[in-house]
Parts: C-alpha cells; structure tokens; sequence
C-alpha cells in the first residue's frame, strides 16, 4: 500500500501521521501554514478556503476553492492544495514602450543643437547630454536621437 501523501504549494507531504479527524486546516496549520484561517469552523464564512485542483474541462487543471474546516485531510490523497493566500500567477510580460511621436520642430531644433555641441567639442552629441539641453522624457530624447542618426 503506497503512502498517502498530498502536494501543498507545489511540495509533496506525507498525510501518514494525521489523524483520520484532522482537517486540511489543521493539517495547513500544523506545518507553519498560517495563510489559511479559522473563521466559523462550520464552512458558512469562507475564511478557511483553499485551492483544489481538480483535471480541467477545456484547460489542464481547475482550482475549485474548498472550505478547509471540513474536509478532511484524508480525503484529498494525491491531490494538489494552494493555501491562501494562492498560487503565485506567471509575471505578465512587460508591454512594448508605444513609439513616441516628436513633432518635426522639435526634430529640428534638435539638429541645431547637436550641431552646435559637435562644432564645440568636435564629438557627437550623446542621449543624455541632448536629453538635458533639450528638457525632455528620456523616451523621447531616444526617439529624436535615433532620427538624429
């Protein structure tokens, strides 16, 4: 007979040593999983929910939220618990910056500008230094730099 076990926030722990009246609370708390609390013991307040999950119908798994006041530990044999406060969601990618539209006039006084630090040092004019003598977003001081080129 194989030992009863449950996976908890991706970890895999034995059920073996509970007692068969020990909740999915009690068992969460026991090992330091204080996420979850104890609201009405009598599965009315929710406080106690936890994540199942369960085969999915159009996608792998389902969580379903189960009150962990009166499930029994046993009774989730094999199966995968999220505790409060949940499984931790993929980073969302981050959006491309929307393109910066500078005004042609702007372009233009920008030319001058580098013009005029390349006629007194005799180097281009870099982002940063065309950033401050014209006082705008670092955005937009890359986008009149890359028409500067």
């Amino acid at each position: 007979m194989t030992e009863a076990r449950i996976t908890v926030n991706g970890r895999q722990a034995s059920i073996a040593p509970a007692p068969a009246h020990t909740t999915v609370l009690d068992f969460l708390r026991e090992r330091g999983l204080t996420g979850t609390k104890e609201g009405c013991a009598e599965g009315e307040c929710g406080a106690c929910s936890v994540l199942v999950a369960r085969p999915g119908v159009h996608k792998p798994t389902d969580w379903v939220a189960v009150n962990a006041c009166l499930v029994p530990v046993a009774a989730l044999d094999g199966q995968e618990v999220s505790p409060a406060p949940g499984p931790v969601p993929e980073p969302a990618p981050e959006p491309e910056p929307a393109p910066v539209a500078v005004p042609p006039a702007l372009v233009a006084h920008a030319r001058k500008v580098a013009d005029d630090y390349r006629a007194r040092t005799g180097y281009p004019i870099d982002a940063d230094t065309l950033r401050s003598r014209l006082g705008v977003p670092p955005l937009m001081a890359a986008a009149i730099a890359a028409q500067l080129t």
